[in-house]
């Protein structure tokens, strides 16, 4: 313990002599931030594929892929960039390995469809979830 207090106060002297200056807590949470998202990017290449949604029946229109859950659909767009997807896709390719929880409403919450590993959809009117019904996609 008294070798970890010298080399912090080392340090600290070191960084006062040379002119350094500590990390904000802003530069620390951009860092942790970053270290997450690398993390979450790792874990779902790791586990490999995706949940691919679609606008339309039969895996027609625009399309947006999630390797990792999302509570709200709501900030994401279409593969177009210009478009919002919340409540307005109609189909669906898993080609995970993973069950994925899809809903109705964010926060994981109303009207539930589970995509089994490896499974599709052509038409989300035929379930529970229903056609431009999804709101957030869960990982399982």
């Amino acid at each position: 313990m008294r070798n970890g207090l010298l080399t912090t106060a080392a340090a600290i002297t070191a960084a006062v002599v040379l002119g350094v200056t500590a990390p904000t807590a802003t530069a620390v949470d951009q860092a942790r931030t970053t270290a997450a998202t690398a993390s979450d990017a790792s874990e779902a290449s790791m586990h490999g594929g995706s949940l691919t949604v679609y606008e339309d029946s039969n895996f027609g229109g625009r399309k947006k892929s999630f390797t990792r859950s999302d509570s709200n659909l709501a900030d994401n767009l279409w593969s177009d960039g210009r478009t919002n997807m919340n409540d307005s896709a109609s189909s669906m390719k898993n080609t995970t390995s993973d069950d994925w929880k899809l809903t109705s409403d964010a926060g994981f919450h109303g009207d539930v469809y589970f995509a089994q590993p490896h499974s599709t959809d052509k038409k989300f009117s035929d379930n529970a979830l229903g056609n431009d019904e999804l709101s957030a996609v869960r990982r399982l």
